[in-house]
């Protein structure tokens, strides 16, 4: 009510003052504006976080899952090198890059998941300078950097012929 009120006593000014009235259009107009940046940056903001993201960058049985917001520039080098974040990967070893719609990556995780004679490593984008794996058909080797400081989540699922069966293990490790 303060505001409709304040306006009817701008327009009674303006009738008497007629010059006035154009300074006093612009103010409301700057007030809408401000209104309809601060909903369209709310709408912005809400499209951006129902379309989460994540890049995957495929090394073969390895990949690095990397959320959208995190992956910050990248840097094609003379294509030799791809530099995401603080990773440097060399573009002969990437098999594929793919981007996912509606997907995101929960930090400080490794998942391995074993299916027969094969295992497939994921590993978040943030820990992505620090933690590196192989994979051998279904042996998995995952090193880790002693700069690491996170906690790191590793999550083992799927069987393998070898006689190790996996239905859900979780650990932590530091």
């Amino acid at each position: 009510m303060r505001n409709s009120t304040v306006l009817s006593s701008d327009i009674q000014q303006n009738v008497e003052k007629p010059a006035d009235t154009i300074d006093n259009m612009n103010v409301v107009q700057r007030g809408l504006k401000r209104t309809g940046d601060i909903l369209f940056s709310a709408i912005l903001l809400s499209v951006t976080m129902v379309q989460a993201q994540t890049m995957r960058i495929n090394l073969g049985d390895v990949t690095y899952a990397i959320d959208a917001a995190q992956a910050g520039e990248m840097t094609y080098n003379n294509g030799t090198t791809l530099t995401v974040g603080r990773k440097i990967y060399a573009i002969d070893d990437i098999t594929s890059i793919t981007v996912n719609n509606g997907s995101t990556v929960s930090d400080n995780t490794v998942t391995v998941v074993y299916n027969g004679t094969s295992a497939h490593v994921e590993i978040a984008g943030n820990l992505a300078p620090y933690i590196s794996a192989k994979v051998n058909g279904a042996h998995v080797a995952v090193s880790a950097a002693e700069s690491l400081t996170e906690v790191v989540t590793y999550t083992l699922s799927g069987s393998s012929n070898n006689g190790i069966s996996v239905d859900e293990v979780s650990g932590n490790l530091t």
